[in-house]
């Protein structure tokens, strides 16, 4: 999404856009990683399924849209295709899950500008 809403000459906001999604990411796994820390089925467990729910709900409903719908608009057929069989390959590699790490998003975004 960041290379895409460049080439489109959205640059400063696709980096805010990717910025707050790497931010509500870390959020997302934070929220999920703190639903370990209670007894399953307490009052506390459900608060923080709860939680993680909303942190996920909210993430989604902005990346619909925003980031998304710029995308679904502006990403060429084939770059779509390119990342569709990159994720396929990725979650054929690491199909017993990944170790969760929160990311420093500007940290992110220099890198990968």
């Amino acid at each position: 999404m960041l290379r895409t809403g460049r080439e489109a000459g959205r640059t400063k906001g696709v980096e805010d856009e990717t910025l707050d999604a790497i931010k509500d990411h870390n959020e997302i796994r934070d929220a999920v990683a703190a639903v370990a820390g209670h007894d399953v089925g307490s009052k506390d467990w459900f608060e923080a399924v709860a939680a993680a729910n909303k942190a996920n709900g909210d993430h989604m409903a902005e990346e619909e849209r925003e980031g998304l719908t710029d995308f679904r608009r502006l990403a060429p057929l084939a770059l779509r295709h390119e990342l569709a069989v990159a994720f396929i390959a990725y979650e054929t590699k690491h199909v017993d899950g990944v170790r969760p790490v929160d990311k420093d998003p500007q940290k992110w975004v220099d890198r990968h500008g």
